[in-house]
Order: structure tokens, then C-alpha cells, then sequence
């Protein structure tokens, strides 16, 4: 139990600039690079985005035509 109240502790202090440490341009490659190598994978359908934290896929899981759950 006192590895989740760590983690809850840890979520909580960086919650306000969460989604500021999700857009730096590290993460950003990265994250092209997942999208590229799923879209050569999956060609069209339904998504199911879970643990969807910032939501920054959505954006270009639509734009790509998927539907997103």
C-alpha cells in the first residue's frame, strides 16, 4: 500500500504541469514515431484510448479517420 500512496503523492505534485511534460520536443518525437509505426499497422477503425492522461493522441488519431473510444 505504501507504493501506491507514493505514487498518488508523486501524480498529485506533478499534476499542474503534467501536460507541459507530455509536449516537450522529446516526447514529441517519440510520439511521431508511435503514430507512424501504428498507422503502418492499422490501417483504419476503431481506437480504444486508454490511460488517456493528456489526450494528445486523439488529435491525430482523428485527423488519421479513426474513431476513438
Amino acid at each position: 500500500m505504501k507504493n501506491n500512496t507514493n505514487n498518488i503523492l508523486y501524480y498529485d505534485a506533478i499534476a499542474p504541469e503534467y501536460n507541459n511534460m507530455m509536449e516537450n520536443d522529446a516526447d514529441k518525437i517519440v510520439r511521431g514515431k508511435v503514430g507512424n509505426k501504428f498507422c503502418s499497422i492499422v490501417k483504419d477503425g476503431a481506437v480504444l484510448d486508454f490511460g488517456a492522461g493528456t489526450g494528445l493522441d486523439i488529435q491525430w488519431l482523428t485527423d488519421k479517420g479513426f474513431t476513438v473510444f
